[in-house]
């Protein structure tokens, strides 16, 4: 069965780029651009992200992020969403929108995931990203910096009583 195509080999990713560095979300909506480049003989089907932030108490904060480059007609898969206080931005597909209400600090690309046009998949933990030198982080500004949850102080219930007898 040669419905593949003769491709029998998983993507090779061979560079990730992460641009810009830094993005001052204080200012409204801004973009981060996640260029990957990788060696196959099919198309890319899809990619997955999944980009994360280490809170100072220990949580770890996530975000998904996919694009499908095949469907692409304009080369980038553009796309307008509505972001903190009502303000439109249009990104690629390639790219993660962060704006005020995101947390600020230092997010990283913890896995990515990508497929052929064939089904080959190969999955890159952050661990190997990083042993192969590809830049892996960026820096978020101007955002949120509460990172602890609530914590309840009282609560008043008001009437303390009800009489039900009467309806």
């Amino acid at each position: 069965n040669v419905s593949n195509g003769g491709d029998l080999d998983v993507p090779v990713l061979t560079g990730l780029e992460i641009t810009p560095s830094s993005v001052d979300v204080s200012v409204g909506p801004q973009a981060v651009a996640f260029d990957l480049s990788i060696d196959d003989a099919s198309n890319i089907a899809q990619v997955y992200m999944w980009i994360q932030l280490d809170t100072p108490d220990g949580r770890t904060v996530q975000k998904t992020h996919a694009w499908f480059p095949e469907l692409f007609e304009d080369g980038c898969g553009a796309r307008t969403n509505t972001y903190a206080n009502g303000i439109e931005y249009t990104s690629c597909a390639n790219e993660l929108v962060f704006d005020s209400e995101d947390l600020i600090g230092t997010w990283y690309v913890g896995q990515l995931q990508v497929i052929d046009a064939v089904g080959n998949m190969i999955y890159v933990p952050r661990d190997e990203l990083i042993s192969r030198g590809f830049s892996d982080s960026f820096e978020v500004i101007g955002g949120v910096a509460d990172y602890e949850a609530p914590v309840l102080t009282g609560l008043e219930i008001t009437p303390s009583s009800v009489d039900v007898s009467v309806g």
